[in-house]
């Protein structure tokens, strides 16, 4: 029979995996990009950029246009919308 404090230590095992798991997984993705944000989809993540462990800013499509989304402790702002020439310009100079 298994006991407590095996059980116990093997819970803390687990537990610090996942948080470890966790920190690398935010430092991977504090900025990232999507590739080239598929234009057959109908939504999409452009970029991100992570500010902190609870608040980023995600640029994201919708059909053809684009908008800056702040996205903080259980909730998402809204913070403008991007004019689409200047997002698509980007792309296409990311893609050269």
């Amino acid at each position: 029979m298994i006991s407590f404090a095996r059980l116990l230590a093997a819970c803390l095992v687990i537990a610090l995996v996942l948080i470890a798991l966790r920190f690398v997984g935010r430092a991977a993705l504090g900025s990232w990009r999507a590739p080239l944000a598929d234009s057959r989809r109908l939504l999409g993540i452009v970029e991100s950029v992570m500010l902190s462990s609870a608040a980023a800013v995600h640029v994201v499509r919708v059909a053809e246009r684009y908008y800056a989304l702040a996205r903080g402790a259980g909730h998402v702002t809204l913070l403008c919308e991007i004019p689409a020439e200047s997002v698509e310009r980007r792309l296409r100079r990311a893609r050269e």
